[in-house]
């Protein structure tokens, strides 16, 4: 006992018995697995998020619900064992789920549609950068059915952009402007009436 052993059998016992230990840690009652925020029930969209890119997600599921927007977002703290009964309450709930990651294969995104069995939508970006708010933002308004038109100018070898977006909302005439300036470091949001 205690001692280091090179043997086969020993050391596929004590990788099973770590093993084990993990998996029964998803139903501890000490340790918080996930999180839900936003609104509670059925939703338009869901975005399950996970490290880095939760943050963004929540402000953005905090400005999608200000436009009216059913919205709610699940911050997954354990990546392994997946906690998949919180996580397929979440996308039960949601009539589309979005998983924003900064990474190139979207792999959060395939271990829970590949864990699950179920769709979800990516938004994998490698900017080298934090994730933007913006960018979140624009796909829950996608996956909510708003009409986007995009104008943008950019000076000839200038690193200075306009963007300039609409997003109108069918049904309820609420339209909303976005405009990016340098470098889209910028960003600013005012309802049009």
């Amino acid at each position: 006992l205690g001692r280091p052993s090179d043997q086969p059998n020993i050391h596929m016992d004590m990788s099973e018995k770590r093993h084990n230990k993990l998996a029964r840690a998803v139903d501890h009652p000490g340790i918080t697995i996930t999180k839900r925020f936003g609104d509670e029930g059925d939703v338009d969209v869901g975005i399950l998020a996970w490290g880095s890119t939760f943050g963004e997600s929540l402000e953005a599921m905090m400005l999608a619900r200000e436009e009216g927007i059913k919205c709610a977002a699940m911050k997954v703290v354990m990546m392994s064992p997946l906690p998949e009964k919180p996580i397929s309450d979440f996308m039960d709930s949601a009539q589309q789920v979005l998983i924003p990651e900064l990474n190139y294969e979207g792999q959060f995104a395939g271990i829970v549609s590949g864990t699950l069995g179920r769709p979800v939508n990516r938004l994998n970006m490698v900017p080298g950068t934090p994730m933007r708010v913006s960018d979140i933002l624009a796909e829950i308004r996608r996956f909510h059915n708003i009409t986007t038109q995009h104008i943008v100018a950019r000076a000839s070898g200038s690193p200075k952009f306009l963007r300039w977006s609409v997003y109108h909302r069918p049904g309820n005439g609420a339209r909303f402007a976005t405009i990016a300036g340098d470098r889209q470091d910028s960003f600013g949001e005012t309802l049009i009436k």
